[in-house]
């Protein structure tokens, strides 16, 4: 994965880089400031890094930005990380 921001296609924006923990089924992706992410283009992305991914995280700059959680049915839901 690039380590200087390189625009993704399926994410719809810049990222920095992204970290995979299979014993979790959770993708941390790291994303510079004033870039957000797709989520469909981010959970495809993920299940093709990571296959069976049940958690995905973006972060923007230092913080955690928006995170998707699968159900056991494979539905996907949307939670915001409220600024501080």
């Amino acid at each position: 994965m690039p380590k200087t921001a390189q625009f993704n296609d399926l994410l719809q924006c810049r990222i920095d880089d992204y970290e995979l923990v299979p014993e979790l089924g959770w993708v941390a992706l790291y994303l510079p400031p004033r870039n957000y992410c797709d989520m469909r283009g981010a959970i495809e992305f993920c299940q093709k890094v990571m296959p069976g991914v049940i958690k995905i995280t973006a972060f923007r700059g230092d913080s955690p930005d928006v995170e998707y959680t699968c159900d056991p049915r494979g539905n996907w839901a949307v939670s915001l990380f409220e600024a501080v």
